[in-house]
C-alpha cells in the first residue's frame, strides 16, 4: 500500500512538473526577443537523446554479501535542458555478480527498467550545468547464465523504485556530456529476501 502511494505521488509529480515546463515555454520565448518565438522549438527548449554506461552498486551489506559491483548503462530523453525544471524518461540496464549458496557460480545478476524523472537545472543555457533529480522507476531483476539454482535466491523480481541524484552537464557547440550519481531506494524487493533489499547506487557517464 505504501509502495503503491509513493508511487502514485511520484507520477503526480513528473506530470505537473512536465505541464509546467510546456505552459511555462511560451512566456519563457517572449522573453528572449533574440530567439525564435516558437515554445515547440527543440532549440529553444532543448530536447536531448543521449546514451551512456557506468558503474552501480547496491546500498544494503546484507545484499553485498550476495552481490558485487558491475556495469550498467541507459538510453535517456530529456526535454527541457534550457529550461529550469526539464523532464527526463529512461531506459535503464545493469549486470553485475552475484553468489550463493547452491546457485551456478557462473550466473550473473541483470536489471532492464525504467524511469521518469524531473531535474532541476541550476543554471540553464549555461556550458557547465548543474542540477539535481528524483522521480520514479521499475525495474526487472533476473538471473541469466545460470544452469542450475537451488539457492535462496528467486529466479526473478520487479520492484519500484525512486531515483535521487545529482549530475553536472557540459555542453558546447552540439556536445553535451553529463555525469551524474544516483541513489535508488526500492520498495517490496523480495530476490534476496526481505532482509536484503535491492536499493542500489551507481555513476553514469552520458554522450
Amino acid at each position: 500500500m505504501f509502495g503503491k502511494a509513493l508511487w502514485r505521488a511520484s507520477l503526480l509529480t513528473v506530470v505537473a512538473g512536465a505541464g509546467w515546463l510546456l505552459l511555462s515555454a511560451p512566456a519563457q520565448a517572449q522573453m528572449r526577443p533574440n530567439r525564435a518565438r516558437s515554445a515547440w522549438a527543440a532549440e529553444d527548449i532543448g530536447i536531448l537523446l543521449a546514451a551512456g554506461a557506468g558503474l552501480q552498486d547496491y546500498v544494503d551489506p546484507d545484499t553485498r554479501d550476495f552481490t558485487g559491483a558491475g556495469g550498467s548503462w541507459e538510453a535517456r530523453l530529456t526535454f527541457g535542458t534550457r529550461r529550469v525544471v526539464a523532464a527526463e524518461l529512461a531506459y535503464l540496464g545493469s549486470a553485475g555478480t552475484i553468489d550463493a549458496l547452491g546457485l551456478d557460480s557462473d550466473a550473473v545478476l541483470v536489471s532492464n527498467g525504467g524511469e521518469a524523472t524531473l531535474r532541476v537545472n541550476v543554471l540553464p543555457e549555461q556550458e557547465i550545468q548543474p542540477y539535481i533529480l528524483a522521480g520514479f522507476g521499475l525495474q526487472h531483476y533476473y538471473l541469466a547464465n545460470e544452469s542450475f539454482n537451488t539457492s535462496s535466491v528467486t529466479g526473478a523480481d520487479d520492484v519500484l523504485n525512486f531515483p535521487v541524484g545529482l549530475g553536472v552537464a557540459y555542453q558546447y557547440d552540439g556536445l553535451v556530456l553529463d555525469l551524474r550519481a544516483v541513489l535508488r531506494p526500492v520498495t517490496d524487493s523480495e530476490m534476496l529476501g526481505t532482509a536484503a533489499p535491492m536499493h542500489s547506487m551507481g555513476g553514469t557517464l552520458r554522450l
